[in-house]
């Protein structure tokens, strides 16, 4: 996959917020990804606007057994063979939508969120398509541990880590 900007790549603005595109399909080894939706800008900062659900708001709704295998299988699947249009589909029926995003630096990931309004708490994954080291990161408790999203987040882009999983649930507190 190219890593030079291309006349047809999106802008960034010089704000730092995200530019959503659609590119054309492509015949290229790089068409799963490019058929995909695409984000551009910092990815750190753009992490931290991840959407987590209230405290006590019930917005978690614990998958079941079948539900689970079957994100377990998906992801695992989009992690050995990319984002076929399979795995896409797949991951939509479950309510998640895949896209690219690509930093200002160079760097490109997939992030795999929930869609729409109907938020589960099921989680964003970020996934380094360049990843530096085989480096797993988490921010189990984003909004409630004051500075773990920020720090993770900053982690995933300095440290080349190979992804990272951010929880949608605030921690409920007694």
């Amino acid at each position: 996959m190219p890593t030079t900007p291309t006349p047809t790549d999106p802008v960034t603005p010089t704000d730092g917020t995200p530019v959503a595109s659609t590119p054309d399909p492509s015949a290229s080894v790089c068409a799963p990804l490019s058929s995909l939706a695409s984000l551009t800008g910092d990815l750190t900062t753009w992490l931290q606007t991840a959407p987590i659900a209230a405290a006590n708001s019930g917005g978690f709704t614990e998958p079941g057994g079948t539900e689970l295998a079957a994100f377990e299988g998906a992801f695992r699947t989009l992690l050995t063979e990319g984002p076929t249009a399979q795995v896409v589909q797949d991951l939509a029926g479950m309510g998640y939508g895949v896209s690219t995003f690509r930093n200002a630096t160079g760097g490109g990931w997939l992030v795999v969120r929930e869609q729409g309004l109907l938020s589960r708490g099921g989680g964003t994954f970020i996934i380094n398509l360049f990843p530096a080291r085989d480096l797993w990161l988490e921010a189990p408790h984003a909004d409630s541990d004051e500075g773990t999203l920020r720090q993770t987040a900053t982690q995933l882009v300095t440290l080349g880590a190979r992804a990272l999983l951010i929880n949608r649930q605030h921690r409920a507190r007694p």
